[in-house]
């Protein structure tokens, strides 16, 4: 099977959840029949949001290094623990010698054969406003976003909650947000932060979501050569 390379650190719980995730997914009853992975939990990688949006450091760099040392140390393919960052995944996989999975790519080709009419995307600033999910619109698909005042709610729960390591983040303001978009046709959130998966299980929001992280995690055991469960 293929060695497989994780691009970490964005942040450290989410890229746990990728790891613990494509464990479980994995069709396996021994530990030799579960795949070699090797993760950079590379915390050095500057703020995504804050680089597209407001002309803060480049995570690039810091994202080709891990890169370069995932590729050294025997990694035949590469994912990227983290949405946001994929607004630069053409620039990094330009200078990358093996392939490099592409979680949102990987995310809209399910919802589209899901045959899902309406998603809400949640995610961080800059990953709604550049439009990573944008393209489901050409495959007929209808996108509801938070307005502004619901998504900086939605930040909030990522930094402050998720990333700021707070168990008990009240949620009844997202709740509110989360129920008005259901009332304008929403079937399922797409949990377009990898922080947001965790924000929903640890916090119980209950609504029908699609979590990219599952299905990257699906997308590299298959291209890893192993089974899903």
């Amino acid at each position: 099977m293929k060695t497989v390379g994780i691009i970490g650190g964005m942040g450290p719980e989410a890229t746990a959840d990728l790891f613990q995730k494509i464990i479980v997914s994995t069709k396996a009853k021994h530990d030799y029949e579960h795949l070699h992975i090797l993760i950079d939990n590379n915390t050095n990688i500057p703020d995504r949001t804050e680089a597209i949006l407001n002309g803060g450091e480049n995570p690039l760099p810091q994202m080709l290094a891990s890169a370069e040392r995932l590729v050294s140390q025997g990694a035949d393919f590469l994912a990227i623990g983290c949405n946001t960052a994929h607004y630069f995944y053409e620039d990094l996989s330009s200078r990358v010698s093996v392939p490099i999975l592409n979680m949102v790519e990987i995310t809209m080709k399910n919802i589209v054969e899901q045959k899902i009419h309406t998603v809400g995307i949640l995610g961080t600033f800059a990953t709604l406003k550049v439009g990573l999910y944008d393209k489901l619109s050409e495959y007929g698909v209808e996108i509801i976003k938070p307005d502004e005042a619901d998504e900086e709610l939605i930040m909030s729960m990522i930094y402050d909650g998720i990333k700021g390591g707070c168990s008990d983040y009240d949620t009844s303001a997202v709740k509110c947000c989360l129920d008005k978009m259901v009332l304008k046709g929403v079937e399922k959130f797409i949990l377009a932060c990898t922080e947001l998966p965790l924000a929903f299980r640890n916090y119980h929001l209950e609504y029908p979501s699609i979590d990219p992280t599952t299905e990257l995690a699906k997308a590299v055991i298959i291209e890893a050569g192993a089974s899903l469960k």
